[in-house]
C-alpha cells in the first residue's frame, strides 16, 4: 500500500473528489430541505460515512506516509510551475476539511429537527490550539506541547461531548462527537500538509527571488543614475559631460549653457 500511495496520485485525486463532493452536497441537502422533502436516516448515514472515510484516510495516510505524502508536490523531479498548480488541489481539500466538520453539523441538526449540536470548542482545540503548542514547543520544549495540546484537545472535547449528549441523548450525541472529532483532526493533519508545502515552494524559490532582487537593486541604481545624470562615482554630469560633486553645482553648470544657447 506504501509502494502504491507513493508512486499513483489517484488515491490523492479520489479523496479530493470523495471530500469535496461531500461537503457541497451535504450542504446542499441541509438548505434544500424542508417539511415536504426532509433528511432521511439512509442520507445521513451515507453522507457521514463518506465524510468519515475521507477524514480516516487523510489521518493513515499521514500516519503511513509522514512527510512524505507530498511527494506529488514537493518531488525533486517536478516543475515549480506544476508544484503550484498542484498547491491549488490541496487548498480547496483544505478548505472542504475546514468546512466538513461544519457543513455535518449542519446536516445532522436539520436531520435531528434543529437540535442545537457542539462542535467548535473541538475544533478551536485541534486547529487553533495544536499549531500553537507546535509553535510553543519549539522555543519552550516539547512538554509544553503535550500540556497545551493535551489540555486543550481534552477540555473541547469533554465540553462538546457533554453538550452533544444533553442535546441529542448518549448514543446520537456521543457518535457525533466522534464523528467530527475526526474530521476536526483530518482539518488538522490537511492544513500541516498546506504549511509544508507552501514552505517547501517558498525555500525552492528564495534563490530566484535573490536574484530578482538584487536585479531590481541594480537597475533601480542604474534607473536613479540615469534619471539624476550621476556615474558609478558619484558625480553629477552637465548637459555639456562636466563632472560636479553636487547636484547645486551642477544645475547652475545647465543653467550656464542653456543662457550661453539661448544668446
Amino acid at each position: 500500500m506504501k509502494e502504491f500511495l507513493l508512486s499513483s496520485t489517484l488515491p490523492y485525486w479520489l479523496l479530493f473528489i470523495l471530500g469535496v463532493s461531500s461537503v457541497g452536497y451535504s450542504l446542499y441537502i441541509t438548505f434544500k430541505s424542508d417539511e415536504n422533502t426532509p433528511i432521511t436516516k439512509q442520507t445521513a448515514d451515507q453522507l457521514m460515512g463518506v465524510l468519515l472515510f475521507v477524514g480516516l484516510a487523510v489521518i493513515v495516510f499521514y500516519n503511513t506516509l509522514g512527510g512524505n505524502a507530498l511527494w506529488w508536490i514537493t518531488g525533486k523531479e517536478i516543475g515549480y510551475v506544476a508544484k503550484l498548480l498542484r498547491v491549488i488541489p490541496l487548498v480547496v481539500f483544505l478548505a472542504a476539511e475546514l468546512a466538513a466538520p461544519f457543513a455535518y453539523k449542519l446536516l445532522m441538526e436539520t436531520y435531528l429537527d434543529d437540535k442545537s449540536l457542539s462542535i467548535k470548542p473541538q475544533f478551536l482545540a485541534l486547529v487553533v490550539i495544536v499549531p500553537a503548542a507546535i509553535l510553543v514547543s519549539i522555543f519552550a520544549g516539547n512538554i509544553w506541547f503535550y500540556i497545551i495540546a493535551g489540555v486543550g484537545v481534552v477540555g473541547g472535547v469533554l465540553y462538546s461531548a457533554s453538550r452533544n449528549v444533553n442535546s441529542a441523548g448518549a448514543k446520537t450525541g456521543l457518535v457525533f462527537t466522534i464523528v467530527s472529532f475526526i474530521l476536526c483532526a483530518s482539518a488538522l493533519v490537511t492544513l500541516l500538509y498546506l504549511i509544508v508545502a507552501f514552505f517547501s515552494l517558498i525555500f525552492e524559490m528564495l534563490p530566484v527571488i535573490a536574484c530578482i532582487i538584487g536585479a531590481c537593486m541594480i537597475f533601480g541604481k542604474s534607473y536613479g543614475n540615469a534619471v539624476m545624470r550621476r556615474d558609478d562615482d558619484g558625480n553629477y554630469i552637465a548637459n555639456d559631460g562636466s563632472k560636479h560633486s553636487s547636484q547645486s553645482s551642477r544645475d547652475a553648470r545647465d543653467q550656464q549653457i542653456h543662457a550661453q544657447r539661448n544668446q
